[in-house]
C-alpha cells in the first residue's frame, strides 16, 4: 500500500536563556494578578477569576472528579501552570511592602507603639548625616550675646531655647530642617507645571548657607539631576514634615512652616 506523505520539520530546543525568559514572564503574570485581586475593582477581580476557572474548566466534562481532571493532559498542563505561577506570587505582606515602599515618605516604624517611634532621626535624616551636622558655631554666637539669622519662622522660634537649654541633639535637627526648607525655596520654577529645577551650585550655597557636604547628602538624597519631578518634591516635602513633628513632640502648628515653605494651609496639612 502506498504510504501518506509526510512533511518534518525541525523545532529548536528552547534554550537556557529562553526558559528564564518564560519563568520571569509567569512571575510578572502572577505579581500583576496579585494586585488585581488585592487593589483591583470588583469588574477586574470578577475577571481575573473568571479567568481562572475557565482555564481549569476548559476542554473538561462537568461532574468530572479531581483524578480525572488530572488524567486529561491538557488540563494538568493547565493545573501545573496554574501552580508553578502562584508558587512566586508575592503575599498580600509582599504586596503592602511593595506599596509601602513606592509612596514619597520616610520609612515609618510600622511596629511602633507610641508616635515617636514612627519616625526617628534615623530614619528621616540618618545616623551619619547628623553625627556631622555642626552646632558648634551656632552655640558660640549665642554665648556671645549674638543673633542668627535664618530664613525660617519655625526655625527661629525654637532655635533659641535650645540652644540656651544645651539641647543639642534639637538643635542639629532644627539645622537639618532649615537646610531643607532653604533647599526647597533656592529651587526654580521647571518646564513641568509640577516640577523644580535646582540652581548652580554656587548659588545653592550661599542661598542655604550649609557646608558643601550637607549640601551635596541633600542632593543625592532627594534629587537625581538638575530637575526634581513631583514625587521628589513630595519625598522632600513629607520629610520636612516628619522633622516638625519629632522637633515639637509630635504636636506642631502647622501656619510657621505653611509661611517657610509658601503654601496653602491646606496643602501644608495635607503633606
Amino acid at each position: 500500500m502506498e504510504a501518506q506523505k509526510l512533511e518534518v520539520r525541525s523545532v529548536l530546543r528552547p534554550s537556557d536563556e529562553d526558559i528564564e525568559k518564560e519563568k520571569q514572564a509567569q512571575t510578572i503574570a502572577a505579581r500583576r494578578i496579585a494586585l488585581g485581586l488585592e487593589f483591583g475593582t470588583k469588574k477586574s477581580k470578577k475577571a481575573i477569576a473568571a479567568v481562572t476557572e475557565n482555564a481549569i474548566t476548559r476542554n473538561t466534562v462537568a461532574g468530572t472528579t479531581a483524578e480525572e481532571l488530572k488524567a486529561n493532559p491538557l488540563a494538568a498542563a493547565v493545573l501545573d501552570s496554574i501552580a508553578s505561577a502562584t508558587t512566586d506570587m508575592p503575599t498580600r505582606a509582599d504586596v503592602q511592602i511593595a506599596v509601602d515602599a513606592s509612596k514619597p515618605r520616610p520609612i515609618p516604624n510600622l511596629s511602633a507603639t507610641t508616635p515617636s517611634e514612627v519616625y526617628t532621626t534615623e530614619s528621616v535624616i540618618g545616623e551619619r548625616t547628623f553625627e556631622d551636622i555642626p552646632v558648634k558655631d551656632w552655640q558660640k554666637i549665642v554665648e556671645d550675646d549674638g543673633d542668627i539669622q535664618t530664613g525660617s519662622r519655625f526655625v527661629a522660634k525654637r532655635l533659641l531655647p535650645a540652644l540656651k537649654k544645651g539641647d543639642v541633639k534639637r538643635v542639629k535637627i532644627l539645622r537639618y530642617l532649615l537646610a531643607l526648607v532653604d533647599f526647597y525655596a533656592a529651587l526654580k520654577s521647571g518646564k513641568s507645571k509640577t516640577g523644580k529645577v535646582l540652581p548652580p551650585k554656587e548659588l545653592l550655597v550661599k542661598r542655604m548657607q550649609s557646608s558643601p557636604s550637607l549640601i551635596d547628602g541633600i542632593k543625592r538624597k532627594f534629587a537625581k539631576g538638575v530637575e526634581m519631578n513631583r514625587w521628589q518634591i513630595d519625598y522632600l516635602m513629607t520629610h520636612i514634615a516628619a522633622l516638625t513633628l519629632i522637633i515639637d513632640n509630635y504636636e506642631t502648628d502647622m501656619f510657621d512652616l505653611k509661611e517657610d515653605l509658601r503654601l496653602d494651609l491646606k496643602q501644608c496639612v495635607y503633606r
